[in-house]
């Protein structure tokens, strides 16, 4: 439905822009679509219409003019007024890239920067859930394609099921630290991004644990005595002796516990979210020293998350990449199978090959006490 000359006029006057000029631009915008569909065909062919007399009485002047305004007046104006479907083309084409991959470092002011290591296993092999992975992913980025969800609240309302809802959103390891993905009390939830999403992907990774080795030693020393009182005003430490093996079981436990939680953080995403398509990696899938595989840790966790949901809700298809062999493939298919029912069936895919042929064939991990061991 066009808008009024008076709606039209308010949009084009500017300093910049004659008044003349600013009418021609405004009576354009009052012409309803059958009209300018009209006179753009006939354009296309030639024909003598009412725009291309005024082009031919303006010259150059109205174009010069045309210019300015695309470059000093990028706002589409009167965008809303277009039909639901138009509007529908318009953003899915902004907005429907297929993958997005979360970037894995916290948003700087003018972007992001990419740490493209985390997407590489210790061969320097890309990881294939980051299949489809730019060659520029390494590059600070600008503007996010999803900013044009925060135009207005009724852009917010017809954008985010586009972006969040069809695409597929790949999470890198270690802190998620995006303000985009807490549910704020203060606002409401139909704006809430996690609700939004139906394609995800996750890591449970090694590398969650973002703690330093001298960080954790030094906070286990200071624990167990082996630090004086310091000259930050601590509390003084405890004046006693202890083992290495003690030490070493302690930071185990730490870095455990801090593994853990970071995971627990993904697990209660995806029990927040309403998924079609849920996807796991458990490539690294061990604790931060790499001496115990915690395939069955994660199994249990994401399970009893997902049968807390309704049946109607739960993930659709939940596929996963990088066990380990045979064996634990079974496992893993067991588990996930016991979240399908009759009613809402659960369909698990498993996606690449063995991890133990293609990545961790020769490879050893030692137990924590075996790193004590003397080595004679």
């Amino acid at each position: 439905m066009p808008v009024s000359i008076e709606q039209a006029l308010a949009w084009e006057m500017t300093d910049s822009l004659p008044n003349e000029y600013a009418k021609i631009f405004a009576e354009e915008r009052t012409k309803d679509w059958a009209t300018r569909l009209e006179e753009y065909w006939a354009r296309q062919a030639n024909k003598s219409t009412e725009k291309g007399q005024i082009q031919h009485v303006h010259g150059d002047t109205l174009e010069h003019f045309r210019l300015a305004r695309r470059d000093t007046q990028p706002e589409f104006h009167g965008f809303m007024h277009l039909s639901p479907e138009i509007r529908a083309m318009v953003y899915e084409y902004h907005l429907l890239k297929g993958t997005i991959f979360m970037p894995n470092t916290t948003p700087m002011r003018y972007g992001v920067n990419y740490d493209t290591k985390l997407t590489r296993d210790s061969r320097g092999r890309v990881y294939p859930r980051y299949k489809g992975l730019p060659n520029n992913w390494g590059l600070r980025y600008g503007r996010s394609i999803g900013l044009i969800c925060g135009v207005s609240h009724a852009i917010q309302a017809e954008t985010m099921p586009i972006f969040y809802g069809r695409n597929r959103f790949v999470f890198p390891p270690g802190n998620i630290d995006f303000p985009m993905l807490c549910n704020h009390e203060s606002l409401p939830s139909s704006i809430w991004v996690p609700n939004h999403m139906r394609d995800i992907s996750h890591t449970f990774d090694m590398r969650d644990d973002t703690w330093t080795n001298f960080q954790r030693s030094h906070k286990l020393r200071f624990q167990l005595g082996g630090e004086e009182d310091g000259e930050d005003g601590g509390e003084e430490g405890v004046a006693a002796e202890f083992d290495s093996e003690t030490y070493m079981r302690r930071f185990h436990d730490s870095a455990m516990n801090e593994l853990l939680s970071s995971w627990d953080d993904r697990v209660t995403d995806v029990q927040n979210m309403n998924l079609n398509r849920l996807q796991i990696s458990l490539e690294e899938c061990y604790c931060s020293l790499g001496c115990c595989r915690l395939v069955n840790t994660v199994l249990d966790r994401l399970v009893n998350a997902i049968s807390a949901k309704p049946r109607n809700i739960r993930p659709k298809v939940i596929e996963v990449y990088g066990w380990n062999n045979e064996a634990e493939k079974s496992v893993i298919r067991e588990a996930l199978e016991t979240l399908s029912t009759d009613e809402a069936p659960v369909e698990v895919r498993f996606l690449g090959d063995i991890k133990e042929g293609r990545i961790m064939k020769g490879v050893v991990y030692l137990t924590t006490l075996e790193f004590l061991r003397p080595q004679n």
